[in-house]
């Protein structure tokens, strides 16, 4: 506990330091937001941005939506912030699982879904909730303020009732606002009707219309007169534009959006009085289309307008229109002076205002869009927004505290409160919206969809909210039977040696072995097709093991040469013979003669003479004498091709060495000593007799090899070539899983399954990226090796699901225990 209070004493010296350092560097003396004059991003004189106290008062609440809607591109800026809040999720589910004992994929999964569904929430309410923002205020009171494209529900994709929106646009210091209703003014005249109301804005009724080339803007249009639904040609362009300039006196406008540059001129030739060089709502006009409306505006002598192509989404405003009065404006109505002002363009009169800039964003300020927008949001902080966040810091660090008095961690239960309150929310905001949208709407459904979305984060949220804690566990205990005690100490230096529990490893247990009484010895001999070595070498090993208690066991692997036969004839009372019904290959009759042997150490030998038995005696010796498991022997002078038999030996050596640790100069020596507890729990199948060694250090047996004799072949055909070569690495491969990964697959194909999947999200991330800038993606290479790489990881990763559950079944099924018990001591006394 003393602990958990000296964490939070720091965190909350941390928390107040983190908040000085951001009020000094946001009153540091740099506004990012200007305003700036859209046409040429210098700061205008005379006119100010002013933030709300209410908005102040709602500043960490809103502070991320604000950071992001103040982005050159919000829209990419919200997608790209979507991806790291999703990685960030991902990460800390891992972490959380990981310290509480849980599975850490699903638990990933989990976290980054979760982490999606808030933030995601977070900006549905952000959109769905007019948040206060900035006010534009001029220091002349004759210039008029306007927004000249807006809309209303009576757009398929708005939001606002005519009223709701007008109330917004005051509070942003518009003046005169054009509400320009998709292909029909009929919501433009509903919104009319409110003119009265000297608190709102005076209203330009507008219309919206797609043309061949991009999309045009009537303003100032008259409810009696015929107005198409839209510009199928050049020619409808030009008749659209002069009906609204002759017919009903008002003015026409070019949106940047959806336009080229061939686009422009084709507008500017069909008679737009100007163009928008600035759009909230769609800031994404490229370069050169920006740069000709710029060029067509001079030479022309068009307006320029920045709007905010307001749908109802949120109440962010960074762009306005000041029209200056002009000679005889004096006591006219301001939507008059708009009007005139834009059917006679003097860029004197008219200015387009922009907070911070509008446009295509670099890539490295997209792709790092959460970290440069929040730096630039806290830059732009007023002092009175800064005090917004003291004064909710102090109240959370008191929620803290009182929290830590009645004995309550208060990080979870402000996480919990904090999300429960955020899915109320957008419940409250969406649910009306989804189930009962404005009957005026032209589009319910698209209202119902909206809020519907919303409402189901918003339920998620609660639901994370509400959802108990994971309690901390450890892996289940396994049912273990006691270790065995020692026996009595075997021969010097090797006390307890006979005393290990050799179970539970991971390796086959103990077979059971041929009833008899013990001896010190077993030769294990595995034969094929060797008649003609039979005699000299059972006369070489009777020679060489005269002085030892043993026996010799020939294994004969499906010989048709008469090997077994030739073996009988010669056998005495300390020679078997095991005979195999077929041709198994040499691991496997290495291993049925060793599972016959009875002596406490077990030699292995080649049948084909070129070992020398005199040298088992040496190797017993040295065993006995040093307290080694296993020696194995090194050929000296070997008798043998160096082509096609020694070279390639000895690249195998060095390869299986580097890669098991397990450094020996040659593997390929079948004369190897073992103890008898070592050797019967080798698990030898396929062909892994190359790799006995490191199947002996699985079990922690302590490997010396030693020089041993090697003789030239005099009977018989050797059974080894190059052909053995892509047997060798396969089987090396499996060695290395098993030495390194065996109880803990998922260590292997989890985490090489994560990274190939994170290089393949990446890749897609980066082509979602370029999408969502425009560019085609589907020609790509780059898409197929994304969702190649993203496939390949997850089956890596249920691959080791796979794994992991086959190894819990291989020990629990069997009692086995991943460990292994050398020696236990039992003290006296």
């Amino acid at each position: 506990m003393r602990e958990r209070v000296e964490g939070w004493a720091r965190a909350e010296v941390l928390g107040l330091g983190c908040a000085v350092v951001l009020t000094l560097v946001a009153l540091l003396p740099v506004d990012p937001h200007g305003p700036f004059d859209a046409r040429t991003g210098k700061p205008l004189a005379g006119i100010s941005l002013e933030y709300p106290g209410t908005g102040a008062l709602v500043e960490p609440v809103a502070a991320v939506g604000h950071a992001l809607a103040g982005a050159p591109d919000p829209r990419k800026a919200v997608i790209a912030t979507l991806a790291w809040v999703l990685l960030g999720g991902v990460l800390l589910g891992w972490r959380y699982a990981a310290r509480r004992g849980y599975p850490s994929l699903p638990a990933a999964v989990v976290g980054g879904g979760m982490a999606g569904a808030v933030f995601l929430a977070y900006v549905g309410l952000y959109l769905l909730l007019p948040f206060p923002h900035f006010r534009l205020e001029t220091a002349d009171p004759g210039t008029v303020v306007a927004d000249l494209h807006t809309h209303t529900h009576a757009s398929h994709d708005g939001l606002p009732t005519p009223r709701a929106a007008l109330e917004v646009l005051a509070a942003r210091g518009v003046d005169v606002v054009a509400v320009t209703e998709h292909k029909k003014p009929d919501g433009a005249f509903l919104a009319a009707g409110h003119d009265r109301d000297p608190d709102l804005p005076s209203v330009l009724p507008g219309v919206e219309l797609n043309a061949s080339r991009g999309y045009v803007l009537g303003l100032g249009v008259e409810p009696d007169l015929p107005l198409p639904g839209r510009l199928r040609s050049p020619e409808d362009v030009t008749a659209f534009i002069t009906t609204v300039r002759e017919r009903h006196g008002g003015a026409a406008l070019g949106l940047g959006w959806k336009l080229s540059p061939e686009g422009v001129h084709a507008l500017a030739e069909a008679g737009v009085g100007g163009f928008e060089v600035a759009n909230l709502g769609h800031p994404d006009v490229p370069e050169d289309t920006q740069q000709t409306i710029l060029e067509e505006a001079e030479r022309r002598g068009l307006a320029l307008v920045a709007s905010s192509d307001w749908h109802g989404w949120s109440g962010t405003w960074r762009t306005w229109t000041l029209i200056r009065p002009g000679p005889g404006d004096t006591g006219k109505p301001p939507e008059r002076q708009v009007l005139e002002a834009l059917r006679s363009p003097d860029p004197e009169r008219i200015t387009p205002v922009v907070a911070g800039s509008l446009g295509p964003p670099s890539p490295a300020r997209l792709v790092f869009a959460p970290f440069a927008e929040g730096a630039r949001y806290v830059i732009g902080l007023s002092p009175a927004r800064i005090l917004g966040w003291w004064l909710w810091g102090l109240g959370a660090l008191g929620i803290a505290r009182a929290l830590r008095a009645r004995g309550l961690r208060p990080g979870p239960w402000l996480a919990r409160g904090g999300l429960l309150i955020l899915g109320g929310a957008v419940l409250a905001v969406a649910a009306p919206l989804a189930l009962s949208p404005a009957p005026e709407a032209v589009n319910p459904a698209f209202h119902r969809w909206a809020g519907g979305l919303a409402a189901l984060a918003g339920a998620l949220v609660c639901l994370a909210a509400l959802a108990p804690p994971l309690e901390r566990r450890g892996r289940p205990a396994r049912a273990r039977s006691p270790a065995p005690l020692p026996a009595a100490p075997g021969p010097a230096g090797l006390a307890g040696a006979h005393g290990r529990d050799m179970s539970g490893d991971g390796s086959p247990p103990p077979r059971t072995l041929v009833q008899g009484s013990p001896m010190k010895l077993s030769v294990v001999i595995p034969v094929m097709d060797e008649k003609g070595n039979i005699r000299p070498l059972l006369e070489s090993l009777r020679e060489a093991l005269a002085g030892l208690d043993h026996e010799i066991i020939f294994v004969d692997d499906g010989s048709r040469d008469g090997t077994a036969g030739a073996i009988k004839d010669l056998a005495d009372a300390r020679t078997r013979v095991l005979v195999l019904s077929r041709n198994y290959g040499q691991t496997t009759a290495m291993a049925a003669g060793i599972d016959a042997a009875r002596g406490d150490y077990i030699a292995t030998l080649d049948g084909d003479l070129q070992n020398d038995p005199g040298d088992i005696p040496r190797m017993v010796a040295r065993m006995e004498r040093e307290g080694w498991d296993v020696v194995a022997g090194m050929r000296k002078g070997r008798q043998d091709d160096w082509l096609s038999r020694k070279l390639p030996s000895r690249a195998g050596n060095l390869l299986i060495g580097r890669l098991t640790g397990i450094q020996l100069s040659d593997y390929g020596c079948t004369l190897k000593v073992f103890r008898a507890e070592t050797a019967k729990n080798l698990g030898l199948y396929g062909e892994l007799h190359r790799f006995i060694p490191v199947l002996a250090n699985l079990q922690g047996a302590r490997i010396t090899e030693m020089d041993v004799r090697h003789h030239p072949r005099v009977s018989g055909r050797s059974k080894y070539g190059l052909g053995r070569a892509m047997r060798v690495l396969s089987d090396l491969t499996l060695m290395v899983f098993l030495q390194k990964y065996a109880s803990r697959p998922m260590h292997l194909f989890g985490s090489s399954g994560l990274v190939v999947l994170a290089a393949g999200l990446l890749v897609d991330f980066y082509l979602v990226l370029l999408k969502a800038l425009g560019e085609t993606i589907g020609t790509r290479p780059l898409l197929f090796l994304g969702l190649l790489l993203t496939v390949v990881g997850f089956q890596l990763i249920t691959t080791g699901f796979l794994a992991e559950l086959m190894m819990r079944t291989y020990y629990e099924s069997q009692n086995k225990r991943p460990y292994r018990v050398k020696e236990e001591f039992v003290g006296s006394g």
